[in-house]
């Protein structure tokens, strides 16, 4: 499972795009694909695999570095017959290259002679022909292993359809579910369309070679035959003697014949597909169902119409009884390996929370981590699942290592931004945690940290990962002052992609903190210094190291930096010191009313209560000033992002 988040606009579905145009031979790209439209430089499209059988290292056994297997398609301008090419990487003389890399075999006999000529491979046979320098090239390199390095090949990989082998296309599918797509049209059947596709490959192709079907067919065209025999046929004998006979009229002696063509084959029709959706007992056209519904038979239809293409290409490869890997297979299977080798299913998906309501979109969310679990499905080998999300429904804090937050960066060359991934590891934040708490590293473990990071496993902090900036505060309370304070300002934080995120007491924000920071988001942490509170001092000290205060000999006085801020005692306390504790009291006892509270202090811990006292008391003139430079300083943060 991998996660792609990040603001609109930063690259997220340019990398499900880029796996689409690397699965698909013949793919359709124009100018605008390539960086800042400068078609000189070509396309490139890396996927490395991993974690492959046994049977795919000895298929591609000359292409494998260690446990990997990378694969390079290249796209070049202007889209040609050849401007699309496979490269893999394999091990080589460098400098055999030139030689290897020429297509025209008078230019590869002029090559082979100035190596020969170089005298740096005196064992190379000077007596070579255009059709065996390759071959005599390649016993050289067998006979000096030392010199070889890992080196692009010619550009005919043996990857998908009409190339070379099509090995990569029997282990390997891709599907690209868009977040726009007419799941009706998926639904009729006609020529190009997903289940007229789907039904050919799985129900029509299987009909056609059921013995009951060609009977079916045999006795038709037998039955046709007889029927339409001439000598059945008195109708074709009269009006033969009858054409005759007027013929005559005009030309005495002349005569007619009239026989049959030969017979046409009878056709027996295949029943064509209609396609209904069944929700709640009803059932309707696809069109007609729910978004939500439609969506769901898209990511259905097209998983299936994947897996049917791969068995499809198995059958067409086990057709030929002189391929090498037809052998293979063979061997694995007499090696008690299963007979069927389903592929490695990869599946992306575009905004996969598109109309589906919160509890669905949680649903789903649990379904496809479940896809990817090993042995879930007899259908594909394994199912790997990427998808680029805007909702914090499909986020797990407790799966860190599968989200890849996207962002642009500004170069330096004034050329168009460029997008930067960014990922963390459980490893990462329990290093950080371990720093700012002043314990030897290593010292708490993977168990350890994802018990302690529980308590953050809130949509509130989900949301963190598609903001800007985020601002982590102790409680509601401290969030409602905040936006408070900023509106009264003329800043609306959350339009500006500024996440203000309660991080349920200060305990939690030393371990929030450190999840975003190891994602490189930029956050401003503000806390209660509590004075007078021994409970609280060891908390603080944690926090201070975080943002690598070690000397915290002169740290008691409320504090406003670029990166955090806390207050000597609480938020509460400098709220009505500086507002003046008349102006506070005042308009705290109004809203108490107004809000139909039987006591001022269980109103003054409604957050909604909070945010309209300050909001009032500026418009009174009055002024938390040092409210207002933690909010000039979380702006900063925001517009340095931005430059």
């Amino acid at each position: 499972m991998t996660v792609l988040i990040g603001p609109n606009g930063s690259g997220k579905s340019t990398f499900l795009k880029a796996l689409d145009l690397f699965y698909t031979p013949d793919a359709k790209y124009s100018q605008e694909d390539f960086y800042n439209s400068d078609t000189s430089e070509p396309i490139t499209i890396a996927v490395t695999f991993i974690n492959l059988t046994d049977l795919e290292k000895r298929l591609f056994a000359s292409y494998i570095d260690g446990d990997t297997l990378t694969v390079e398609k290249e796209l070049t301008w202007p889209p040609s017959r050849n401007s699309q090419k496979y490269f893999g990487y394999t091990l080589q003389n460098p400098g055999f290259q030139k030689v290897r890399t020429v297509n025209k075999v008078s230019e590869k006999r002029q090559a082979y002679q100035e190596l020969i000529k170089s005298g740096k491979y005196p064992d190379l046979s000077p007596h070579a022909t255009g059709q065996q320098i390759d071959e005599e090239l390649k016993r050289w390199e067998d006979k000096h292993p030392k010199t070889l390095q890992w080196v692009r090949d010619d550009g005919q990989f043996f990857g998908f359809k009409e190339v070379g082998e099509s090995r990569l296309e029997r282990y390997t599918r891709f599907i690209l579910i868009p977040a726009v797509r007419d799941a009706s049209e998926d639904a009729t059947e006609g020529k190009g369309k997903v289940i007229s596709e789907l039904m050919d490959l799985v129900v029509r192709n299987t009909l056609d070679e059921r013995e009951d079907i060609k009977r079916l067919r045999e006795n038709a065209q037998k039955e046709y035959e007889r029927i339409m025999s001439p000598t059945n046929l008195s109708e074709l004998q009269k009006l033969k003697d009858s054409m005759t006979k007027t013929l005559n009229i005009y030309a005495p002696g002349a005569q007619i014949e009239i026989k049959w063509l030969q017979s046409e084959v009878v056709q027996i029709p295949m029943p064509k597909a209609d396609i209904k959706m069944i929700e709640d007992g009803y059932p309707t056209s696809v069109e007609r169902a729910g978004h939500g519904l439609q969506r769901a038979f898209i990511m259905t239809a097209l998983q299936h119409l994947a897996l049917a293409k791969a068995q499809k290409t198995t059958q067409d490869r086990e057709s030929s009884q002189n391929d090498q890997e037809i052998h293979e297979i063979r061997d694995h299977r007499d090696r008690g390996a299963s007979s069927q080798i389903p592929p490695n299913l990869i599946i992306g998906i575009e905004e996969p929370e598109l109309y589906q309501h919160p509890s669905r979109q949680r649903h789903l969310a649990q379904m496809l981590l479940k896809l990817t679990a090993e042995n879930v499905t007899e259908e594909a080998n394994r199912i790997q699942i990427i998808y680029a999300t805007h909702s914090p429904l499909f986020l797990d804090l407790k799966r860190f290592h599968q989200l890849r937050l996207v962002r642009k960066k500004k170069r330096e060359d004034n050329k168009p931004k460029q997008t930067t991934v960014y990922q963390a590891t459980i490893e990462q934040i329990k290093q950080r945690i371990e720093e700012a708490e002043g314990i030897p590293i290593d010292t708490y473990n993977t168990q350890n940290i994802m018990a302690r990071l529980n308590t953050l496993m809130t949509p509130w902090t989900n949301e963190g990962f598609f903001a800007d900036v985020v601002v982590l505060v102790e409680g509601e309370e401290d969030r409602s002052v905040l936006l408070g304070t900023a509106n009264a300002m003329g800043y609306e934080l959350e339009s500006m992609d500024i996440a203000i995120i309660p991080c349920n007491g200060k305990g939690n924000l030393l371990k929030a903190a450190a999840i975003f920071k190891s994602f490189q988001i930029p956050i401003y942490v503000i806390w209660d210094f509590d004075k007078g509170k021994g409970n609280y001092s060891r908390e603080n000290e944690k926090l201070l190291r975080l943002f690598g205060i070690k000397d915290q000999s002169n740290t008691v006085k409320t504090t406003v930096t670029q990166n955090y801020a806390y207050f000597e005692e609480d938020l509460d306390t400098t709220l009505k010191e500086e507002l003046s504790s008349d102006l506070y009291m005042k308009l705290l006892e109004k809203y108490t009313k107004e809000f139909g509270y039987e006591n001022k202090e269980q109103a003054r811990k409604n957050p909604v209560i909070i945010q309209h006292i300050v909001q009032d008391a500026f418009k009174k003139g009055g002024e938390c000033v040092t409210l207002k430079r933690i909010v000039e300083n979380i702006v900063k943060l925001k517009q340095l992002g931005d430059g």
